[in-house]
């Protein structure tokens, strides 16, 4: 599975925009009033501004494997680094992937990771925004993790490696570990990582090479 694009709707809207633009130094187009795109590789995210509304998302880009160091230091030097256990960074042994976060203003817990054997080197010397590859995860929290899991699995969107869905005791992966992008179910109202944040059901639509998927805030 390939995730071509993510729309996320948040409350602090026009400070959010100026982050990724201004601070951060990624390319950004507005869609008219109260929507922007933000290029990320391949992909896109893009925000929409909803007043009233206190969502925020964890999702993750892919960068390349040999540019995580300068990109990490890169982000370091535009925004605190979150820490989990005292640390800024965390190695998954399973996916043989490096990460870190950040929270950006509208609260997003957002990943850069570096996934070995799957992302492509760069040839760039150092790490800036156009060497972002695409998008690699979005969390989705729901009061039902095995029906929303089902409906993804409709699409044609295995679990990672073929394992029995998990009710919410675990995350479910959703995604083929070779193209290193997953949409993630996860219970309500657990803990994203290097966050204090609980996860919590909020609108989102995920556009795939299959198919779009629409997550509403019921969960």
């Amino acid at each position: 599975m390939k995730i071509h694009q993510l729309e996320l709707f948040i409350g602090n809207y026009e400070e959010t925009v100026a982050f990724y633009q201004d601070t951060m130094g990624f390319t950004c187009r507005k869609n008219g009033e109260g929507s922007t795109d933000i290029e990320a590789g391949s992909g896109t995210v893009t925000f929409h501004k909803k007043s009233g509304v206190d969502c925020y998302y964890h999702f993750a880009l892919n960068i390349p494997a040999n540019l995580f160091d300068s990109a990490k230091a890169y982000m370091a030097e535009r925004v605190t680094l979150a820490r989990e256990d005292d640390e800024d960074e965390v190695f998954f042994n399973e996916s043989k992937a490096r990460s870190f976060y950040f929270l950006d203003p509208a609260g997003n817990i957002v990943e850069l990771i570096a996934r070995e054997g799957v992302n492509p080197d760069s040839h760039a010397g150092s790490f800036s925004p156009s060497e972002v590859l695409g998008i690699s995860e979005i969390g989705i929290s729901s009061e039902e993790v095995y029906r929303c899991s089902q409906e993804v699995m409709a699409k044609g969107i295995p679990l990672r490696n073929d394992r029995p869905l998990s009710n919410g005791e675990t995350l479910n992966f959703m995604g083929e570990v070779g193209d290193g992008a997953f949409i993630i179910i996860a219970r309500a109202g657990r803990r994203w990582m290097f966050s204090d944040k609980p996860g919590l059901p909020a609108p989102t639509i995920v556009k795939t090479d299959r198919g779009t998927m629409t997550f509403h805030h019921s969960g």
